[in-house]
């Protein structure tokens, strides 16, 4: 992009005596408006277009959407497109309008059971439909459904009708609905207080995890886990949302990726070979268990009391054991073949 200050649409003209001056001033100022207006409502990045239409065609041919790298792939490619096609304008109208309302009706038609109803079968419904099963006023629903489509979530199938995407079907199982119920009560307040708790200590990075953007956000002075125990019915929640986000991308127990039998090749049946530190309600040692049915040893989840009990009342495997730990404390088992830690602790439990 060319630089601002020397783009023709703003250079100075010279104009003798001071009233002259000031029409020179306010003339480069009205310049400068139209320049930013300009690039405000042009393509945000067009020179990258021409090249990413091609390699969106070239990967589109013979692409295996069951393959996640030929899958994200394209899909990075084509996310690259649609970013280098935006203009400004529309890239903030996104982030401060669709985006936001997208998630506050996601959220209502999860309470609705919207996508439960919609996602039954392969059969369009109307909005008039959906109002009578969910209860919904007509008009308000009816809103909420032309926003649920413009971003893809469902398709409009006619005018105001409506039927089921992979999405949809999805959110009709609790697992992964309750994602934004969990997010709205332990995250969201969190991250909008986020600008202003990093300007108060001078943009520093966070390092006490009882003073941060979670406590200005939700006025707490618990850390993000005791707040998890002292409201059971998000943490368990959370512990939902954190079983499904590793969910289908590559794992360090895939057969391609680390030479996992390295790690049992001398393990007793009675020795432990892994522990999961903060694992939640055990779905990596659930995928480890699936993945190795025949290695031997034991596997131990370690979690705080409340998520320990909500993962026994799951579907834990027989042969996982369940403890309760606090990882701030000394590790109750020595001689742990391969400790873990489940990857939520990079980002939530600093």
């Amino acid at each position: 992009m060319a630089d601002i200050v020397s783009s023709p649409l703003i250079k100075t003209t010279h104009t003798n005596g001071t009233n002259g001056t000031n029409g020179t001033n306010q003339a480069n100022e009205d310049l400068q408006d139209v320049f930013f207006d300009h690039i405000a409502m042009s393509a945000n990045t067009p020179e990258l277009v021409p090249g990413l239409v091609d390699q969106v065609a070239s990967l589109g041919k013979g692409v295996r959407l069951q393959d996640y790298t030929d899958r994200t792939t394209l899909l990075e490619v084509a996310r690259s497109l649609v970013y280098a096609l935006e203009t400004p304008r529309e890239v903030i109208i996104r982030h401060c309008w669709s985006q936001t309302t997208l998630f506050a009706s996601m959220e209502i038609a999860v309470d609705l059971g919207l996508f439960a109803v919609l996602s039954k079968d392969e059969k369009p419904k109307s909005a008039d439909e959906l109002a009578k099963a969910t209860g919904a006023d007509p008009v308000l629903l009816a809103r909420i459904l032309k926003h649920l489509c413009a971003m893809g979530v469902i398709l409009e199938t006619g005018p105001n009708e409506y039927r089921r995407t992979g999405t949809s079907i999805s959110l009709s199982l609790q697992r992964y609905s309750g994602s934004y119920a969990c997010t709205t009560n332990c995250i969201t307040s969190g991250m909008l207080a986020l600008p202003a708790q990093l300007k108060k200590n001078g943009y520093t990075n966070p390092a006490n995890g009882k003073d941060c953007a979670f406590q200005r956000g939700f006025r707490t002075d618990l850390h993000f886990f005791e707040f998890m125990k002292e409201n059971p019915e998000i943490g368990g929640l959370f512990s939902n949302h954190m079983s499904i986000y590793h969910q289908g991308r590559p794992s360090w127990m895939d057969v391609d990726f680390y030479d996992v039998p390295s790690l049992f090749s001398n393990v007793a049946q009675d020795d432990v070979l892994l522990v999961d530190v903060g694992g939640g309600i055990g779905h990596d040692l659930l995928e480890f268990r699936r993945k190795w049915s025949a290695a031997p040893g034991r596997l131990v989840l370690q979690d705080v009391s409340d998520v320990v009990a909500q993962a026994k009342t799951g579907q834990l495997h027989p042969s996982i054991e369940a403890m309760e730990h606090n990882f701030f404390t000394e590790q109750p088992i020595k001689g742990i073949v391969s400790p873990t830690m489940t990857h939520t602790l990079s980002s939530d439990q600093s």
